[in-house]
């Protein structure tokens, strides 16, 4: 974002031209990061023709572009209308002529044609990425800065010791240089074992006829090397080589590890390609940077292959996802005025269908009877999910539901409990109240609002006992069968306190508290408290011994 910002702020063009220019690019055989040379170049030819050249006036005149648009366009403008006059010319030779001549080395290897195709798709794209772009450059910007501030502050702050580290450095150069000076020196007129010892043999008070190769072999050299400091001691030499051999290893691999950073901060935040990733490694502090050229060619190549066809399978699977949601729109406007159940029972074949599509492009659904048992299975699901929703949206269910809630809440201590205090609090303050303003205390008041209070929480407890009893949580007892009867709806053939018609005309056997319509002089309820049988009239004769049957 940092850097396609960068560019667009250079040369003038919004952050979505510069992004559709880098993506039609990278798809049509260029690379994206090479966009800003691109501007450049084409801006540089701009600015000739500006200035008279004769050569660069005709080189936009040949494409159709005139010292008018050169004036009046905006540089985003010119570019776009460039490139379309170069995609129209027919031969191929002169197109990338033209195109190398406006658009320099960055142009080199690009589909002029298909780039054009590719910014004319892409117009309209990536609309709303300006403000968010320009607000990460400006805290790249910022973070910039702050780096190089960090830098500048920690070289400042750390100089002295720096300093103190080269000039001991160049002490024990010195030093070492001097320990070999004088060790070849003695080596040469001693030998190799009375170095040492004739060095310092002096120092001791040996006569100078023992100083030399046999004398030494006699004496107690390490008995003289413990007395010996600095120079003359050989072990220590040697450690202060190990010393800054150790040194100069660890400052090599710090080296590379800041060239690593670097490298690292440099690319913070960006969402590369393949080929993109593999350009970073290639650089200094990279994985790849020491390896050979033509393998990194290689490597190169095949990197911008796999990243064309990740995005041609990319493209595949948005145009997918966006059909899928098409799909699902034509869904909701086709069931709009339908149930939410109906219409989510539509939703869920579909979402069903793409999840068997997803697995069978994934190789992972091929056989038939599989698909065939998964798609059969997933149905079952989806039809009592949608049985489920439908029954919760009848009568028995909505009375079933609010029965159950009456008795649990009646039930409820914890629940009463609550409501019983907040009475209580409730009317204490009224009480306090009423006494500050007027100084009676109305104790009685308060008395009979508890009172009042814990009755309607027993009343409601005895009357959810009493609707129990009365089976009224099955289906809405008497209230239940009277709206199927006046709303259309099925009445329930088992399971319920109903078994039969509440129409009795045919004959029916009734239960206790079963209604039933009867009546000479039209119709009426019946509601019995035993079991009881409905003759009809059909049968009134037989039952009265052949007397006449009444209509």
């Amino acid at each position: 974002a940092d850097q396609i910002a960068d560019v667009a702020k250079a040369n003038e063009m919004s952050v979505s031209a510069v992004l559709r220019m880098s993506q039609a690019l990278q798809v049509n055989g260029g690379q994206a990061e090479n966009a800003g040379k691109l501007m450049a170049s084409f801006n540089n030819k701009i600015d000739e023709a500006a200035q008279g050249s004769d050569k660069a006036q005709k080189a936009f005149a040949k494409i159709g572009v005139s010292i008018k648009d050169l004036k009046t366009l905006s540089p985003e403008q010119l570019f776009e209308k460039t490139v379309q006059s170069l995609a129209n010319i027919q031969d191929a030779t002169t197109r990338n002529a033209l195109a190398m001549d406006m658009f320099g080395k960055a142009i080199k290897g690009v589909d002029i044609r298909g780039l054009a195709q590719e910014m004319d798709a892409s117009r309209g794209s990536f609309k709303d990425t300006e403000e968010a772009f320009l607000r990460i450059n400006a805290a790249i910007d910022k973070l910039d800065r702050f780096w190089t501030k960090f830098k500048t502050d920690l070289a400042v702050s750390t100089s002295d010791t720096i300093s103190d580290i080269g000039d001991w450095a160049e002490k024990f150069g010195n030093y070492v240089d001097q320990v070999r000076t004088k060790n070849l020196a003695l080596r040469k007129e001693f030998g190799d074992n009375a170095a040492i010892y004739a060095l310092f043999g002096k120092q001791y008070g040996l006569p100078s006829t023992e100083r030399n190769y046999g004398s030494v072999q006699n004496a107690n050299v390490p008995s003289i090397m413990s007395g010996i400091g600095g120079i003359a001691d050989p072990g220590g030499v040697k450690r202060q080589v190990a010393l800054a051999e150790s040194i100069d290893k660890a400052n090599k691999a710090l080296e590379q590890q800041i060239k690593t950073y670097d490298l690292e901060a440099k690319t913070v935040g960006q969402v590369q390609s393949a080929a993109e990733k593999l350009k970073i490694e290639y650089a200094e502090g990279g994985k790849y940077f020491a390896a050979s050229e033509a393998l990194k060619t290689k490597a190169m190549n095949a990197a911008i292959a796999a990243d064309k066809a990740r995005q041609a399978y990319e493209l595949q699977k948005m145009m997918e996802s966006s059909k899928y949601e098409e799909r699902k729109l034509i869904i909701q406007q086709q069931y709009a005025f339908a149930t939410e159940a109906e219409r989510q029972y539509q939703l869920d074949i579909l979402d069903l269908d793409k999840r068997i599509n997803d697995q069978k492009e994934k190789g992972l659904l091929l056989d038939k009877e599989a698909e065939a048992l998964y798609r059969e299975q997933e149905m079952d699901r989806i039809n009592r999910k949608k049985n489920i929703e439908d029954e919760q949206h009848t009568f028995e269910y909505g009375w079933r539901k609010a029965f159950e809630e009456y008795k649990r809440d009646a039930n409820d201590a914890a629940k009463n409990a609550g409501e019983l205090f907040s009475t209580m609090a409730k009317g204490m303050e009224d009480m306090l109240t009423e006494f500050i303003r007027k100084g009676k205390l109305d104790f009685r008041s308060f008395a009979n609002l508890v009172m009042d209070e814990i009755a309607r929480i027993e009343a409601r407890i005895i009357a959810s006992k009493i609707m129990e009893m009365m089976g009224m949580g099955a289906s809405g007892g008497l209230l239940g069968g009277l709206w199927k009867i006046f709303s259309g709806g099925s009445y329930p053939t088992s399971g319920s306190a109903y078994t039969h018609s509440i129409f009795s005309a045919g004959g029916n056997e009734l239960g206790s508290m079963q209604p039933s319509v009867v009546g000479e002089n039209g119709p009426e309820l019946f509601i019995p408290r035993s079991a009881g049988t409905v003759v009809p009239n059909n049968r009134m004769g037989s039952l009265l011994g052949g007397g006449p049957s009444v209509v």
